[in-house]
């Protein structure tokens, strides 16, 4: 199939996006089931509403001097605490040994290539359950590994523990359903989801976070990325399928990591929301961290279709997600893109046009804030924001 009919094919159908979980909703994610460089026309609608976003307020001191006419005579007043967030130094995972599949056939999906497992960092509210999905394929078709066993590992800052064991169904994936009262509380947790077939295994994060959290949010290629110009003229084949191969290399926009490192030293929680697909999560996240940007969620498409650049492809997928915070009642606080669909979204969620910052060809577009060439002049204006008035102490 060429790139142009692949690309008529995934302009064909489009199906609905989910709604939002609400704050006590059990939380899922899932992938689209269609090899990587094939069809999958699941792609959603941007039919979501979002609540408007405010900007951070600096939290202020009381006095509580001596002389203080309004304070009680001989009681105290009830004083509120924040929950201190638990972040491990992420251990090493000393992965178990392969034990054999189940299925003979197993082995023949295994011989398709090389892994391709993935699974979402996940967001959730302390005290829900929260469903942790995780994807098991192999080869550069995205052969899917079905019926097989698989365990769920967490580290809780004493080295990785198995805390669940799931059976693969007939789409590769994996569906643990966990109490977050489990963990021990607010917290970033590193988990690991391993095929105990084979011993490979594919990483992500649950960052159970209370309501009011304040993010600030990313999109990649385009925006922390020099370009994605490519995504725009062959979808899948031009673009996606060189990165997969790791024929193209992307280059990163001048202070971009800086740009990401410094939100995070104010305290404020990251989130990279990308176009790409699923299939592309172990790499994304080896390059993000090979250049050293800032810890953060990652999130992908779940689909092909959600990769395309219209509004009912990538923009009604990040509509969709980051309404989906909102849901659980965090705060998006500033956003940055490149794209007319990342404008969209942005809007579609109500983060403040003056806190949208879009680079490169449709920078200030629908009133947002433009940036070219780089990041390096714009630190100074996030040096000077407020730290992030977070309803979480960190350690």
């Amino acid at each position: 199939m060429t790139a142009r009919h692949l690309v008529a094919a995934l302009l064909i159908g489009c199906g609905s996006a989910a709604e939002p979980a609400s704050p006590t909703d059990t939380v899922d994610t899932t992938y689209g089931d269609v090899p990587p460089v094939f069809v999958d026309t699941n792609m959603p609608d941007a039919d979501t509403s979002a609540d408007d976003v405010s900007e951070p307020d600096t939290a202020t001191s009381e006095d509580t001097s001596a002389d203080d006419s309004s304070a009680h005579d001989g009681t105290s007043e009830d004083v509120v605490t924040t929950p201190t967030l638990l972040q491990c130094t992420e251990s090493a995972f000393d992965a178990p040994a392969g034990v054999g599949f189940e299925h003979f056939t197993s082995n023949l999906v295994v011989a398709a290539g090389a892994p391709g497992h993935s699974a979402h960092d996940v967001f959730a509210l302390p005290g829900t359950t929260v469903t942790l999905v995780g994807k098991f394929a192999y080869g550069a078709i995205s052969k899917d590994l079905e019926d097989e066993v698989v365990d769920l590992w967490v580290d809780r800052c004493a080295g990785f523990e198995k805390l669940a064991t799931d059976k693969t169904d007939t789409d590769g994936r994996t569906h643990f359903a966990l109490d977050t009262n489990t963990l021990g509380g607010p917290g970033i947790y590193h988990l690991r989801q391993h095929v105990v077939g084979d011993g490979t295994f594919t990483e992500h994060t649950l960052r159970v976070l209370p309501a009011g959290t304040q993010l600030v949010v990313f999109d990649i290629d385009g925006t922390l990325t020099t370009s994605d110009e490519e995504l725009f003229k062959d979808v899948i084949a031009d673009f996606f399928e060189p990165l997969f191969g790791g024929t193209y290399v992307p280059t990163e926009y001048p202070s971009a990591v800086a740009l990401t490192q410094a939100w995070a030293a104010k305290g404020y929680v990251l989130a990279y929301v990308t176009g790409r697909p699923y299939w592309l999560t172990g790499l994304t996240r080896g390059w993000l961290a090979s250049l050293g940007f800032a810890d953060a969620a990652l999130r992908l498409t779940d689909s092909n279709g959600e990769a395309l650049p219209t509004s009912s492809g990538v923009a009604a997928y990040k509509t969709a997600h980051l309404a989906s915070l909102q849901a659980l009642g965090y705060v998006l606080v500033t956003a940055y893109g490149n794209a007319v669909t990342d404008i969209e979204a942005y809007a579609n969620v109500g983060i403040p046009l003056d806190r949208t910052f879009i680079i490169g060809d449709h920078a200030g577009e629908g009133a947002t804030m433009p940036l070219s060439g780089g990041y390096g002049e714009h630190l100074s204006w996030v040096a000077a924001q407020q730290n992030a008035d977070q309803p979480f102490t960190l350690p």
